[in-house]
Parts: C-alpha cells; sequence; structure tokens
C-alpha cells in the first residue's frame, strides 16, 4: 500500500485547535461540542495549599466532572507544527492524508496528587521529540 500526503491546499485557511490529553476512557471517537467551553482554566491554582516547589511544572488546572485536573503544555512553539489528518484510499490501493485542521498547541493533563506521572510522560514526549530531531535532522 503506497502512503503519500497531499499538502497542496493552504494550511493559512484551516480551523487552528488546542488538543487536550486528559487521563480517562472517553470511548467515543467523532465531533462534539460538549467541551467547547470547558476547559477553562483555573485562576486559583496558586492560591492551593500546595507548596510553590510542587506548582512550578503545572500551567494548567481545570475540572473534568468535578474532579481536579492539572496538566502542563507539551507542545506549541514555532519549531513544530502539526496538523489533524483525514485518510482516504482508492481502488488502487493508495493512501492519501490531507489536513484537515492545524493543532497550535497540545495540554497533556493527569490528576491533581499525581503530577510525577505527568513528569514523567512529558520527558518521555521530550526524548522522542530529541529522536525525531537526529533521526530527521
Amino acid at each position: 500500500m503506497e502512503r503519500k500526503v497531499d499538502m497542496s491546499g493552504d494550511d493559512e485557511t484551516l480551523p487552528v485547535y488546542t488538543a487536550h490529553l486528559v487521563p480517562c476512557k472517553v470511548r467515543y471517537s467523532g465531533p462534539t461540542a460538549e467541551f467547547q467551553d470547558n476547559f477553562h482554566m483555573d485562576s486559583e491554582h496558586d492560591k492551593s495549599l500546595r507548596k510553590e516547589v510542587e506548582q512550578t511544572d503545572v500551567s494548567h488546572v481545570t475540572y473534568i466532572r468535578g474532579r481536579k485536573i492539572v496538566g502542563r503544555q507539551v507542545f506549541g512553539s514555532n519549531e513544530y507544527r502539526a496538523f489533524l489528518m483525514n485518510s482516504s484510499s482508492d481502488a488502487s490501493d493508495e493512501l492519501t492524508m490531507k489536513p484537515i485542521a492545524t493543532v497550535s498547541e497540545v495540554v497533556n493533563y493527569e490528576r491533581d496528587g499525581n503530577e510525577s506521572r505527568l513528569q514523567e510522560e512529558i520527558t518521555r514526549l521530550d526524548e522522542l521529540l530529541e529522536l525525531i530531531e537526529v533521526i530527521h535532522g
């Protein structure tokens, strides 16, 4: 099966989204308007009872179903560009992928009190990005 990426369109006109990686099973894959305004950040998280040292790596605090989750931006620089792709195949088994949206930033979340796991995930992602840079230069 041959694969190709069609980047012929103008990516400046694509809608721009922020991806939120949340620590729960959704069991749904499709469009939704449920989270359009659900990711308002908690401006009071600086006043929590935690020590300041533990707060330094947390850039996003919000709630899902009444439970506090904390997150960190893992992607969102000008170094990389990410796209949401739509794939289609034709009769000749050629798989074509075309961008349908731009991902401006990715925020990874973990349950409150489980920040060490969040840090481990961020470290692994940083290592992956470094490996990609070494491979693709």
